[in-house]
């Protein structure tokens, strides 16, 4: 049998693991919708993407699938959209 304080301990930790847990979640979640945009609008402007674009775009972090989202705009090629660094104007 636990104590109140061990019992208390416990569920502050399950607490604390739920809302971790949720946060890790809605940030996959954000990515992963970033991504299908991206590849939806790059589609859309240059055509059937190849798996190694798809794979590439499907692991890239939230900062740079925004970076590109924003250079599709303007980009004349896939490749410039992807391109590193960013192209200085």
């Amino acid at each position: 049998m636990r104590s109140k304080a061990a019992e208390q301990l416990v569920a502050e930790g399950m607490r604390k693991g739920f809302a971790q847990g949720f946060q890790l979640g809605f940030k996959i979640g954000e990515v992963r919708g970033a991504a299908r945009v991206l590849l939806l609008l790059l589609e859309h402007r240059f055509g059937p993407l190849s798996e190694a674009t798809r794979r590439r775009v499907c692991g890239a972090s939230l900062p740079l699938l925004e970076l590109w989202a924003v250079r599709v705009l303007d980009a004349r090629s896939l490749d410039e959209v992807l391109e590193h660094p960013p192209p200085r104007h």
